[in-house]
């Protein structure tokens, strides 16, 4: 059985625990039934498959995008790999001429 608080200030001080309390000594708290039930279930449901398409679309977009990106860094990299090698290839920029 639940706590009730007792005493002129009881709502007062614990309006919570009163009320649940009162609430449960009185059966007040209402009973759905069996159709009521299923109707908010199947709308739950029906949120959450909504929730789980709008994830998959941003996932799927995202994944494109991760691509894209990826493609992106591949060929810069080669980009800098190359570059490094013809840099390497060149001579000093400040060498001194070749009569000194």
């Amino acid at each position: 059985m639940y706590h009730v608080p007792k005493g002129p200030y009881a709502d007062i001080m614990y309006p919570a625990e009163a009320g649940i309390a009162r609430c449960l000594q009185q059966s007040y708290l209402p009973l759905m039934t069996d159709t009521s039930r299923i109707d908010e279930l199947e709308i739950r449901v029906a949120h959450q498959e909504q929730t789980i398409e709008d994830l998959n679309s941003a996932i799927t977009a995202q994944w494109k995008i991760i691509d894209k990106l990826e493609r992106e860094l591949s060929r810069l990299t080669d980009r800098v790999s190359s570059a490094e090698d013809s840099l390497a290839d060149a001579p000093p920029a400040h060498q001194p001429p070749p009569h000194y």
